[in-house]
Formats: structure tokens, sequence, C-alpha cells
């Protein structure tokens, strides 16, 4: 499904359809009944395009790791690490690394 074109539809969004603007919606409450509108996150609307964009981004990512060398660099004569995770903050899905603990990558193109 042509999603893009859903939201720049002149017949549905009006002639500025293909321009911001803030007050849209408030102008013309009815849109947000329109079929054409897709928005992302929650409620009854889910936007379709989460899988197929879900997707790409595996997709994108395949095909760097594919297509390049990458190995853990040690910063200052470290070794390597991964960064550690901060417990001190309470979290109910993914906890996020400590602060200043970066993770350092050299990426090279591969050989074949």
């Amino acid at each position: 499904m042509p999603y893009r074109q859903l939201r720049f539809d002149p017949h549905v969004f009006g002639a500025n359809a293909a321009h911001f603007d803030a007050a849209r919606f408030l102008n013309n409450r009815s849109l947000a009944l329109s079929t054409s509108y897709r928005p992302f996150g929650g409620a009854a609307a889910h936007c379709p395009g989460r899988f197929p964009e879900r997707r790409e981004v595996y997709m994108f990512v395949v095909l760097v790791l594919r297509r390049s060398d990458i190995s853990l660099e040690g910063v200052g004569g470290e070794k390597p690490r991964f960064s550690r995770m901060d417990e001190t903050i309470p979290s109910g899905g993914m906890m996020g690394p400590v602060a200043g603990d970066d993770v350092f990558v050299k990426a090279r193109q591969a050989r074949c």
C-alpha cells in the first residue's frame, strides 16, 4: 500500500497536503476519522507501516554486517569491552548503558 500517498492526498488533507500545517487537525476535526489518517503510535490506528519498517531496519543491519568486518576497539590501551547496563535506574523494559561507558567499534569493508 502506498502509505506516503495517503498522507499527501489533497482530496483528504486539502490543497496544502504536501506542506506542514500544525493546525490541520484542529481546523478540521473530521480528518482524524479519515481512513487515510494512519498515525504512528497506539489506539485503533496503529501505523500499518511499522512492520515493513522493522524489516527494512533488519535488512540494513544484515547488509552492514555482511559487507563489513567489524571489531571492538579499546581506547587508550584498554582491553575492548561492551558497556555495562545501568542497574541504578528502574526499568520495565530495556536498560541503558552506564553513562560514559561507550563501545567503540572499527568497521572496514569486507574483503570477498
